[in-house]
């Protein structure tokens, strides 16, 4: 019976969460609010586990449960994959702009000739002798 609330206390907190996360994505919020209400049902219905991997094909509740967490977890996985690529190319983006913005301009070299090329150049640091 203990294990049954510290669940059920755990699985109300994610579902409260993924309800306070709605208007960031609302699929993902629906079907993490389901999982929830759907654990909370397992938790409290065992046997239920046991019928369900039995019209699947499957031995056992537990292994069923197994299964549907590794499915949602590679969904998750994913989910999670495609946002932070989509953050990286929008700072990348923003980095381009910025660039085109400011551009660096080539900096005179220690030796009185101008680096005409693309690349920033690195002055050596005071006091110490060139070429080091």
């Amino acid at each position: 019976m203990p294990i049954q609330l510290l669940l059920t206390a755990a699985l109300l907190g994610y579902g409260a969460y993924a309800l306070f996360l709605r208007n960031v994505s609302r699929a993902v919020s629906s079907l993490a609010t389901l999982a929830c209400a759907g654990g909370i049902l397992l938790v409290w219905n065992p046997g239920l586990a046991n019928d369900l991997a039995r019209l699947s094909g499957v031995g056992r509740g537990a292994d069923l449960i197994f299964y549907v967490f590794i499915a949602v977890s590679g969904f998750v996985g994913l989910h999670l994959h495609l946002r932070t690529d989509r953050s990286m190319q929008m700072i990348t983006e923003l980095a381009r702009t910025m660039a085109m913005r400011q551009p660096l301009m080539p900096r005179d070299i220690p030796d009185g000739s101008v680096d005409h090329g693309s690349r920033a150049v690195l002055h050596e640091p005071a006091g110490l002798p060139s070429g080091h």
